[in-house]
């Protein structure tokens, strides 16, 4: 905070310095003077708006206006023609490693005294002009290495370090009057101010790193590791991330138990803190992502696909849960009817079996023979209970033969397709199907008023295909209690049932079971 006060009271007294100066100099082009007052103003005041987000920046910008105006200055005093050239072109040294360090990048010693020995390569223009080609060059260079996500700033840099040295070129070359170059200097400087200036103070340069980080996040492999992804789109291949939860220790993205995050000499730091107290530091190369704004910007990215990716595992995770869960209790459900079925055979139907054995033994009479007629009707029906509990006929002859009888005991035709390519179908696949089959026919006979049906049965090397259909009226509501109960079985082996059943065209029932899914849950 204290900085941002004192870079604004000393862009206010070069703004006032600028309008005294340009007030004090001789008469000459009116376009020049204002063009010279507003090159200072831009820089001033730049830097007062950009020092928040790049300290540097800003103040390099603010040593660009204060220079600016000193040059200016001393063309009213009476120096040797050197110093007087040097002091008008003392601008170019905090311009040029203001052009370098742009958006924030810290500079290498050596960059540093070049630029500022920049201003000494003067009394001759071709000198000067060599120079801010070796800097439009560097910057150009620099701005291929940047990723492209980050490029931009960098991209804007070399775009307005191309434009002074392209006028540097002109002016030694003598293309046009002194006047004329001067008037294009100063509107290159002026443009750049403002390009480069008021984007970074707008936040403009993160937001596009941000939003170009998501699109080259989204080009690559899915399912990658967050980690490779983000480094391949930094071009930074040392590039690690780094996860703590609360109160536990540092872990890389797997998991796996790394060692705490420390900054070094070619290794940066950026932190955030997710919502749940989550800590994500991201340990970068400070070259290829010089800015720190941009590196929060990359790390804002990389926290909210780790994130997200944590959210999907947990959703993934519920839904197997739950998937599980049905899978369980269909299991049981099967089981208990099983055992159910097979209590019912053991127990009270054989013992009706032998009573009524005994009942055929004794002579005729008429007190035993209603009797006997209640025995064969008790009996019956607790063959057909303990028959839809658990269908003997799935022991006795499997899925085809179990289909086979459902169809020919329907009361209206029915064409069988029966075609196995796997004989050894798990448990609750082949009862899930013979379940479709047999509320499908029982619906034709209830409802479809059909003159006949269709039953096709195919299983394939993983999925095993049963289709009902009919010429009824059709009509039929999915949503149905039967249908719907059926839907649930279907899908709770991650099956697939649709019911087709327009007016007055049939219905065509058809259920879709994996049959590798359910070989984990044996009956």
């Amino acid at each position: 905070m204290a900085q941002s006060a004192l870079i604004r009271v000393g862009a206010g007294a070069v703004v006032l310095a600028a309008v005294v100066a340009e007030l004090a100099a001789p008469a000459g082009a009116p376009a020049l003077a204002v063009l010279d007052a507003l090159v200072a103003v831009a820089f001033a005041l730049g830097g007062a708006l950009a020092v928040r987000s790049s300290r540097l920046v800003g103040w390099l910008a603010l040593a660009v206006a204060a220079t600016w105006v000193a040059g200016t200055l001393a063309g009213l005093g009476d120096l040797p023609a050197y110093a007087a050239a040097v002091a008008v072109l003392s601008h170019r040294a905090p311009l040029a490693l203001l052009l370098l360090a742009y958006p924030g990048r810290r500079l290498s010693p050596v960059l540093a005294v070049a630029a500022l020995l920049a201003p000494l390569a003067t009394g001759v223009r071709g000198p000067s002009a060599a120079v801010a080609c070796l800097i439009a060059a560097a910057m150009l260079a620099r701005t291929a290495r940047t990723a492209p996500a980050l490029r931009a700033p960098v991209a804007a840099a070399a775009l307005a370090a191309v434009a002074i040295a392209v006028t540097a070129v002109l002016a030694a070359a003598q293309v046009g009057s002194p006047t004329e170059s001067l008037i294009a200097y100063d509107i290159v400087l002026l443009a750049t101010a403002l390009t480069l200036l008021v984007p970074l103070r707008a936040g403009r340069w993160q937001a596009a790193a941000a939003s170009g980080l998501v699109v080259e996040l989204g080009t690559l492999p899915a399912g990658a590791p967050i980690t490779a992804r983000l480094s391949r789109a930094l071009h930074d291949p040392g590039l690690e991330l780094r996860l703590r939860l609360p109160g536990g220790r540092w872990t890389d993205e797997g998991g796996r138990a790394a060692p705490d995050p420390l900054p070094g000499p070619s290794r940066a730091i950026t932190g955030r803190v997710l919502d749940d107290g989550t800590e994500v530091a991201l340990i970068h190369d400070p070259a290829a992502m010089p800015d720190r704004a941009l590196a929060e910007s990359a790390v804002a990215v990389a926290a909210t696909a780790i994130d997200n990716a944590r959210r999907d595992r947990d959703i993934r995770a519920r839904i197997e849960e739950l998937h599980r869960l049905r899978r369980g209790l269909l299991e049981a459900a099967y089981e208990e009817r099983r055992q159910l079925e097979a209590e019912l055979r053991s127990g009270p139907l054989r013992d009706v079996e032998d009573l009524e054995r005994l009942l055929r033994e004794l002579p005729p009479d008429q007190v035993l023979e209603p009797l006997r007629g209640e025995l064969v009707l008790a009996h019956q029906e607790l063959v057909d209970i303990a028959r839809g509990l658990y269908p003997q006929a799935l022991i006795a002859r499997g899925l085809a033969g179990a289909l086979a009888d459902l169809a020919a005991r329907a009361p209206v035709p029915v064409t069988v397709d029966l075609t196995l390519t796997d004989a050894t179908l798990p448990p609750p696949v082949a009862l899930t199907a013979y379940y479709v089959a047999s509320e499908a026919l029982a619906n034709i006979t209830k409802h479809a008023h059909a003159t006949r049906a269709g039953l096709h049965l195919s299983a394939s090397g993983d999925e095993l295909l049963l289709r009902v259909a009919d010429d009824g009226i059709g009509g039929a509501d999915p949503a149905e209690t039967g249908l719907s109960g059926l839907r649930d079985r279907v899908q709770a082996l991650d099956g697939e049932l649709h019911v087709h059943s327009p007016h007055d065209a049939g219905t065509t029932v058809e259920a879709r079971l994996p049959i590798d899914t359910a070989r984990s849950m044996p009956l």
